[in-house]
């Protein structure tokens, strides 16, 4: 019990980080968007105003893909919230399968928030130009900020294997004492 109650802590502290990267990462795309749909580069062929530099399809795909990705990262956030929440609220005698669960959850959810906002906002620096790297822009702060995430409240690269050591644990469970019959099934 005092071994979970330790781990809660760790829990907690991990499912902040990853909720704190993935809106640094939003906020970045956001800026980006922001002046992809400003900034104008090139006369049109056919016009002679100015094309948007968000109607250039590279443009486009450096940034929509991220944006998706961030979409799933803030749902998948806000399950793990939601579990948090139900599992920590439960009484003492809380099921431990369901708080490695949670744990290995956590763990997996920092992990690749945190690589995704650290590239989020370094694409999306790159996708301002010159203009990334402008203070007032906040691209430069926010991604001197979001490097230490990838090692706070744990290593990424660790927490993987973590997360790896709980899928073949919980999948070494699964298939024990299995006959030749079940293995096939």
């Amino acid at each position: 019990r005092r071994f979970f109650t330790m781990l809660g802590t760790l829990i907690r502290g991990r499912v902040s980080v990853a909720a704190t990267a993935g809106a640094a990462g939003r906020k970045a795309l956001a800026l980006a968007t922001r002046y992809g749909l400003i900034r104008k580069q090139f006369e049109a062929p056919d016009a002679e105003n100015e094309i948007i530099v968000m109607d250039y399809l590279g443009h486009q795909r450096k940034l929509l893909p991220l944006i998706a990705k961030s979409y799933a990262v803030a749902f998948a956030q806000n399950e793990l919230t939601e579990e948090l929440h139900e599992v920590q609220s439960a009484p003492d005698d809380s099921d431990a399968g369901r708080q490695r669960e949670l744990e290995s959850a956590a763990a997996g959810l920092k992990a690749y928030a945190t690589w995704h906002a650290s590239n989020a906002i370094n694409v999306s620096r790159e996708a301002c130009g010159g203009a990334g790297y402008l203070d007032e822009n906040q691209l430069s702060i926010m991604r001197g900020d979001i490097d230490v995430f990838t090692t706070f409240e744990g290593d990424n690269t660790v927490l993987t294997q973590l997360v790896a050591k709980e899928l073949l644990s919980a999948y070494a469970d699964d298939v024990q004492g299995l006959s030749a019959g079940g293995w096939v099934k």
